[in-house]
């Protein structure tokens, strides 16, 4: 998860919405709405995946960090297998506060001003 704040904003109160979000996920994802982010996923997936580029783009580390080339045709079915039990064991598994890492980044000046 990847979250931007505000000048000014309190990343607690953010960490805290991210939390929360992952327990209602824990709490109340259904099948419907899994099936929603489910075509959407794949949708994503095939369309990113049509082109002979990108198609290229996505073999070439299957192949390298897998030794498994043939994945780009398996993943679709594997994304569908996917179940609201396995989402909510991973999001209580990997979602949790001692899983996370958290980077603050204040970032300086403009142009070396205020130096």
């Amino acid at each position: 998860v990847i979250a931007i704040y505000p000048p000014g904003g309190d990343p607690d109160a953010l960490l805290d919405v991210i939390q929360d979000s992952v327990e209602q996920i824990q709490r109340d994802l259904d099948a419907d709405e899994l099936d929603r982010c489910r075509i959407g996923v794949l949708s994503r997936y095939l369309r990113g995946t049509d082109s002979v580029m990108n198609r290229a783009l996505t073999i070439a580390p299957l192949e390298q960090q897998r030794g498994h080339a043939e994945l780009i045709n398996e993943l679709p079915a594997a994304l569908s297998a996917v179940t609201v039990a396995e989402v909510k064991a991973a999001a209580a598994k990997w979602f949790t506060a001692n899983q996370r890492s958290v980077l603050d980044w204040q970032p300086g000046a403009k142009n070396g001003a205020g130096k």
